[in-house]
């Protein structure tokens, strides 16, 4: 008969494990999603039509949801990558602006063609709507689009990714919600539920470094002197509001722009500094309005006894 212990599985969703998922699971939504949200709120609900020759010199004036007009395809000028299989993945095309001779300043990215035969398909078109995704290619990217484009500025095109529709706001916002609630549940798992030391929590806190900044932080709090819980929470909820309302600002300036004009990765600071001080604002709050349970006293320690010795009586 085996000896080994096995852990059930009902300890292992009361540990710390069910936190650590909940964890990254609204992580993982609201950062996505915030990030897909801006671009729908960016982009509106029709595309709004530009030509070529606009685009390039002002970039887009009604909403990053476009549909371009009035422009020349260069046809040798156009880069492609494959996969490690020989198959291409994306290829960017360089569009003039119909008449004009200066180099080109937008690019469209078509994500589904296949072969030379699908790409003049997709652009066998006097209109090709998509989304600006961005603005500039660098590194080798850029060094392979002017090698076929004398005279281009890669840091300066605007890239349109053709053919791509915004997703739906409200959709993305309930995404966006469902993470930051997921998020902030996981997190009040790990402050206010302590797991007592045992083989699973041993194991989990050498699996996660999270887990091992928590018990960190639990153990921290029982060196603490009383009444520090409030002191706590009056420090941890202004500074966690403070980054609340300067991510809301940021995000509301990122959303009334251009993703080209905001950069790459602008919109990931604001993101995910609404997420961590709403979610710890909340706790912090909590600290001034939920009173916690009492310690539990130690229990009364018993008086010694000396072991009867073999043949005698107690005395009566």
């Amino acid at each position: 008969m085996s000896t080994s212990s096995q852990v059930p599985f009902t300890s292992i969703l009361s540990s710390s494990f069910l936190a650590i998922i909940l964890w990254l699971i609204g992580f993982v939504m609201a950062g996505i999603g915030g990030h897909e949200l801006l671009t729908a709120l960016r982009c509106g609900d029709e595309p709004a039509p530009i030509t070529v020759a606009e685009l390039a010199h002002r970039g887009p004036t009604q909403g990053d949801y476009v549909t371009l007009t009035d422009f020349d395809i260069n046809w040798d000028g156009y880069v492609y990558w494959q996969d490690e299989h020989g198959n291409w993945t994306t290829c960017d095309v360089p569009l003039w602006a119909a008449g004009s001779e200066a180099p080109p300043r937008v690019l469209v990215r078509a994500a589904g063609a296949r072969s030379e035969a699908d790409l003049h398909t997709m652009l066998n078109s006097a209109e090709l709507s998509g989304i600006v995704t961005g603005r500039g290619l660098h590194g080798e990217y850029a060094a392979a689009l002017a090698a076929f484009n004398p005279g281009i500025d890669p840091a300066a095109c605007w890239i349109v990714h053709l053919n791509k529709q915004p997703a739906s706001a409200a959709m993305l916002g309930g995404i966006v919600l469902a993470g930051f609630a997921l998020f902030t549940l996981a997190n009040f798992l790990l402050v206010y539920v302590r797991q007592p030391t045992s083989p699973t929590q041993v194991t989990l806190r050498m699996m996660s470094p999270l887990i091992m900044v928590v018990d960190g932080l639990h153990a921290l709090s029982d060196r603490l002197p009383a009444g520090s819980r409030r002191t706590c929470g009056l420090v941890l909820s202004p500074v966690c509001l403070a980054a609340v309302a300067w991510s809301g600002y940021r995000l509301w300036q990122l959303a009334n722009v251009s993703s080209g004009d905001a950069g790459f990765g602008g919109d990931i600071l604001p993101i995910f500094a609404l997420l961590f001080g709403g979610c710890f604002a909340l706790i912090g709050l909590s600290f001034l309005l939920v009173q916690p349970p009492g310690r539990a006293q130690a229990a009364p320690a018993l008086m010694p006894q000396t072991p009867l010795q073999r043949g005698s009586v107690p005395s009566r």
